[in-house]
C-alpha cells in the first residue's frame, strides 16, 4: 500500500508539472485535472492510514523483540532495546496516531456525506459478490470490505441517535435507505462529535485493514505466490475486524 501511495503521489506530482505546459489544448488539460483529483484522493485517502498503521506496528514489532531476547534485549549491549526506543517517535512526530485517525474519521464521514447511498448500495454489492464468487479467498476479502461498511454505517447510526434521540433500533432495510440518504443534512445540525472521536482509532484500523487486503489482493494477479501470505493477512484481520465491530456497537458513548 505504500508503494502504491508513493507511486500515484509521484503521477500527481509530475501531472502538475505537466500542467505548467503552455502548448497543452484545453481538453488536455482538463483531462491532467482530472487525473491530478483523482490521484490526491487517493494519497490523502491512504496517507494516514500509512502513518497510523506502520507507526503503531514499528512500536509492537519492537516491543516483541525485546520480549525475544529476554533480559538480554533490555540491556543496551544489544540494539532490541535501542530500536523500542527508536520506535517510540513514529507515533508521535508529523503527527500522532491519533491526529491520524481522527483525519481518516473525519474523510469517511466526509464521503458518507457526498455519497451516503454508497454506504447502502455498496453493502448490498459486496454481499451479492460474496455469494456468488466460487474462489475462498476473494470470499473472505470481500466480508472484510463488508465488516468495515457495517462498522461505518453503525457509527453513522449512534451518531444521529445521540444526537437527535431518535429511536432508530427497528428499520428494515428500506427505512436505512431513507435515513442515510437523509444523512447528509442530518449531519449539519449535529453538536455531538464525542462519539466518532472516541472511535476514531477503531475506524481508522479497519479502513487500514480493507485497503491494504485490497493492495495483497492486487499482488496476487502479477504473483501468485503471494496467495499464502493473502490468506493469513485477511484471516487475521477479519477476525479482529469483527471484534471491532463489536466493540463499537457495545462499548457505551462517553
Amino acid at each position: 500500500l505504500a508503494y502504491k501511495a508513493a507511486y500515484e503521489f509521484s503521477l500527481m506530482n509530475m501531472l502538475t508539472h505537466k500542467l505548467k505546459n503552455d502548448d497543452l489544448k484545453e481538453s488536455e488539460v482538463e483531462s491532467i485535472r482530472k487525473d491530478i483529483y483523482r490521484y490526491n484522493r487517493r494519497v490523502r485517502s491512504w496517507t494516514p492510514l500509512l502513518k497510523y498503521y506502520t507507526s503503531e506496528k514499528g512500536v509492537e514489532f519492537a516491543r516483541q523483540g525485546i520480549q525475544i531476547h529476554g533480559g538480554y534485549g533490555y540491556t543496551t549491549e544489544y540494539d532490541a532495546e535501542r530500536y523500542l526506543r527508536e520506535s517510540l517517535i513514529y507515533p508521535i512526530y508529523e503527527g500522532t496516531s491519533q491526529i491520524q485517525a481522527l483525519m481518516c474519521v473525519k474523510d469517511t464521514l466526509k464521503e458518507a456525506v457526498r455519497r451516503p447511498t454508497e454506504l447502502i448500495e455498496n453493502s448490498i454489492g459486496l454481499r451479492l459478490k460474496q455469494l456468488t464468487t466460487t474462489d475462498s479467498l476473494k470470499r473472505s476479502h470481500l466480508k472484510l470490505k463488508k465488516n468495515v461498511n457495517s462498522a461505518v454505517l453503525t457509527l453513522i447510526i449512534k451518531m444521529v441517535k445521540s444526537n437527535f434521540s431518535e429511536s432508530i433500533d427497528e428499520m428494515t432495510s428500506g427505512e436505512v435507505l431513507k435515513f442515510v440518504k437523509t444523512f447528509g443534512g442530518m449531519l449539519k445540525g449535529f453538536n455531538d462529535f464525542s462519539l466518532p472521536m472516541q472511535h476514531a482509532e477503531r475506524i481508522c484500523l479497519l479502513k487500514c485493514y480493507e485497503h491494504m487486503s485490497d493492495s495483497i489482493m492486487d499482488d496476487i494477479v502479477f504473483d501468485a505466490a503471494r496467495k499464502s501470505v493473502a490468506e493469513r493477512f485477511i484471516l487475521k484481520a477479519f477476525s479482529h475486524s469483527k471484534q471491532i465491530i463489536h466493540e463499537i456497537e457495545t462499548i457505551p458513548a462517553i
